[in-house]
C-alpha cells in the first residue's frame, strides 16, 4: 500500500486508525457519487472521503457531509458545536447532529407527523423549543394548503367575518389566495386550515 504525500495529509487520521486495526477491518468511504459504504480495501484516493468506523461513525459522516455536530455540556451551556470525538469521558450518547433550523415561526400553521399520525396546529413559543429539543422524534413542516382543501378565509379589513371555501391557488404578486366559497370565486388575504376550532379572527372576538 502506498500513498502520496497529499493523500496521506488528507486521510492521515483515518489511515493511521485503519493501520492499527485487525485484518479485514472495514472503514467508511464516500465515493464521487456521494454514497457512503463500508470497505476493507480503501484506496485512499483524493476523490474519496473516509471516516473511522467506531461508535461515532454517524456523526463523523454527517460532519463530512457538511452538517454541524454538537455535544452536551451539563449546566447552562447545553449543546455546543464540536468536531472532536477524542474525549474518552464522552460517549456517543452525548453527541447529536444539530437539528436543521425550522422554516416556520411562532404563529405559523404546521403539520406534525408522529407515529404515522398527522396533526395540524398553530405554532407557539413552547412548540419551537420542544421541536428543537434532543430526542424529539416528530416530523414538522409548514402547512401548505392543497388544491380543493377546505379552509377558512378572510380579508384584512374583515374583523368579525370569515368564510369557508375550497382552496384554489396563490397569487404571489398580490400575496392573496384564490378561494371558492358559496358566494363564488374570489381572492382573500388570509387563510387557515379548517379544523375543529374557529379561525384566529373569530376566536379573538
Amino acid at each position: 500500500m502506498s500513498l502520496t504525500r497529499e493523500e496521506y495529509k488528507k486521510h492521515k487520521e483515518c489511515f493511521n486508525w485503519f493501520m492499527e486495526q485487525p485484518k479485514n477491518t472495514e472503514i467508511w468511504v464516500k465515493d464521487v457519487l456521494n454514497v457512503w459504504s463500508l470497505t476493507a480495501q480503501p484506496t485512499w484516493g483524493m476523490t474519496s472521503d473516509y471516516v473511522i468506523n467506531d461508535e461515532y461513525y454517524e456523526f463523523r459522516k454527517a460532519l463530512v457531509d457538511g452538517r454541524t455536530i454538537q455535544y452536551y455540556v451539563d449546566g447552562f451551556a447545553g449543546w455546543q458545536d464540536t468536531t472532536d470525538f477524542n474525549n474518552p469521558m464522552e460517549g456517543a450518547g452525548n453527541y447529536r447532529i444539530k437539528p436543521e433550523e425550522p422554516n416556520f415561526k411562532v404563529g405559523d400553521w404546521v403539520i406534525e407527523t408522529l407515529m404515522n399520525k398527522e396533526k395540524i396546529y398553530q405554532v407557539k413559543e413552547l412548540d419551537i423549543k420542544d421541536i428543537l429539543a434532543p430526542g424529539y422524534c416528530g416530523d414538522v413542516k409548514l402547512w401548505e394548503p392543497k388544491k380543493d382543501e377546505i379552509v377558512w378565509c378572510w380579508d384584512d379589513n374583515m374583523t368579525k367575518t370569515a368564510h369557508i371555501g375550497k382552496y384554489s391557488s396563490y397569487m404571489q404578486c398580490t400575496n392573496r389566495h384564490r378561494i371558492t366559497t358559496d358566494m363564488g370565486c374570489d381572492y382573500y388575504d388570509n387563510i387557515e386550515p379548517f379544523i375543529d376550532k374557529l379561525p384566529t379572527i373569530l376566536s379573538k372576538i
